[in-house]
């Protein structure tokens, strides 16, 4: 919880060694991204703008796909955009019939929660208030989806920092 994006980088990296050492049964891995960013930045120097290019650049997975969740297509350069092969979906009833496809035998869903993704009116401790974000019932649908989900799964909550929070908004609650 919380923490800089490129901490995805270690942790997804680490858990795609363990799928192919162990031969395990999963074929596809989706990373399913809710962030306003796309993260694939091409820097040299590794940091939260860059952890999914990275990994589409090291790892050698045959199904890997990033898919992007509410992505402002205004905070991003063509060339994030282009850099690694993604599914841009707008909604949760696209990610609802996007997932239709999954196959809890084959597929691993790997759920990476961007806090700037939420609305700024209830989160302000992020790198990146949004005034475009989501809001608490479009967050619930997500949470509940993800929870009853029936694939092999990991959540992982990003960019939120109580430094920078402000007293009067539900920051930390909502987060949680």
């Amino acid at each position: 919880l919380g923490g800089g994006h490129w901490t995805v980088y270690a942790f997804l990296k680490c858990l795609f060694a363990k799928i192919l050492l162990e031969k395990s049964s999963f074929k596809r891995i989706f990373i399913i991204n809710l962030d306003p960013h796309t993260d694939t930045r091409v820097d040299r120097i590794p940091h939260s703008g860059n952890p999914f290019r990275r990994l589409f650049s090291e790892i050698l997975f045959p199904e890997l796909s990033l898919v992007q969740v509410h992505t402002d297509f205004l905070a991003n350069t063509r060339e994030t955009l282009d850099a690694v092969p993604m599914v841009f979906l707008r909604s949760f009833s696209e990610l609802e019939t996007f997932s239709a496809q999954f196959d809890p035998k084959r597929d691993f869903v790997f759920l990476s929660l961007d806090c700037d993704v939420i609305h700024s009116s209830l989160v302000s401790g992020v790198s990146a208030v949004n005034p475009f974000g989501i809001y608490l019932k479009t967050l619930f649908k997500y949470s509940t989806w993800f929870a009853e989900l029936k694939t092999a799964k990991a959540l992982g909550i990003y960019e939120y920092n109580p430094l920078y929070d402000q007293m009067g908004t539900p920051s930390a609650k909502v987060v949680t």
